[in-house]
């Protein structure tokens, strides 16, 4: 190869794998959602086609991976990311919609763990910070940093003892009349879409459904529904969120977990029937696109709320911002 292509030929040991399995002899730094990313990405060909995650391998096929310099474009945000407070070993970030929290493998564009340096304060030593969440890339809202491994430790030791909740802001599909709790343990492992486990069998035989521990499950309060066409401007910015709010209800409801798991919100939203606007990976209308906030954070160690952009002024904001600082406004 003259471009700065790597290419690997299918060994008989490969034939019938999976090729994001079989892409570990490539990319052994990797795990198996990066190496699912960079074949999404395009930068994966077999036999000089696209390669798919789920195609299995003949002996022979020739495996390729593109330079990276097909990175994908950053989106634009709406905020830029930056420090919202601190409180002894901890601070507290603000992540946007459309930012990863992290570094991925494997691509994926900037992360606000790349942007740290440019605006933790100068008495902070950026290699101490260690990111105590991490938001999809289009949920918006705090990440909460410690600043070293020992104040890291006892924010885990807090989560684990029920002590950590974290309240979100979601715009749900349909009209949710009353509080809700999802209780459906999910199933998180190598899969692109969080599910629940089958079901099992329960004292008389009957099935039933796997319950997560109560630290991992999620309650839903309904704030405010928004009836067709009455969505607020703010919110109406969201392609998703407009249309569907052109053909029926939608619900901003506040959202509390104490341990979340991977796309725990979204998927339980949509187990209940009320998947978030947009969010077309659980059963929502739309682009792809949704509003989730992650905007109140509450431990033993610190405390921080933040309104998203989109909900800040009149009435559902003054509700959203009750509930972001611990209260249950009725509805």
């Amino acid at each position: 190869m003259t471009d700065g292509s790597e290419f690997v030929t299918a060994t008989p040991e490969m034939a019938g794998m999976r090729l994001d399995h079989a892409l570990a002899a490539m990319h052994p730094e990797m795990g198996l959602r990066g190496r699912r990313r960079l074949i999404e990405s395009g930068r994966i060909r077999v036999n000089g086609r696209a390669g798919r995650c789920a195609q299995h391998l003949r002996e022979g096929d020739v495996i390729t991976t593109a330079p990276g310099g097909n990175t994908p474009a950053a989106v634009p945000l709406d905020e830029p990311p930056r420090l919202l407070a601190r409180a002894g070993d901890y601070i507290f970030l603000f992540k946007p919609s459309g930012l990863h929290t992290v570094h991925l493998a494997g691509g994926g564009g900037e992360s606000l763990e790349a942007a740290l340096p440019t605006f933790l304060p100068s008495d902070v030593d950026v290699k101490n910070a260690r990111l105590l969440q991490r938001l999809d890339r289009m949920t918006s809202g705090i990440v909460c940093a410690a600043m070293g491994e020992n104040a890291a430790l006892r924010f885990r030791r807090a989560e684990k003892r029920g002590l950590c909740t974290k309240r979100y802001l979601a715009l749900l599909q349909g009209r949710l009349e009353q509080t809700a709790t999802a209780r459906m343990r999910l199933d998180t492992v190598d899969r692109a879409r969080t599910r629940t486990f089958p079901l099992q069998a329960g004292p008389e035989g009957t099935p039933g459904p796997r319950l997560a521990s109560p630290l991992r499950q999620t309650r839903f309060q309904p704030l405010h529904v928004f009836g067709p066409g009455t969505l607020p401007p703010a919110m109406a910015l969201c392609k998703s969120a407009a249309e569907s709010g052109t053909r029926g209800s939608l619900t901003l409801a506040g959202c509390e977990i104490h341990l979340g798991a991977r796309h725990q919100i979204r998927a339980h939203a949509a187990i209940l029937g009320f998947p978030l606007a947009g969010d077309t990976l659980y059963g929502g209308e739309g682009d792809g696109a949704f509003l989730l906030h992650h905007g109140g954070l509450v431990f033993p160690g610190g405390a921080c709320t933040m309104l998203p952009s989109w909900c800040r002024d009149g009435e559902v904001a003054a509700l959203a911002e009750a509930w972001l600082a611990g209260a249950t406004p009725g509805y």
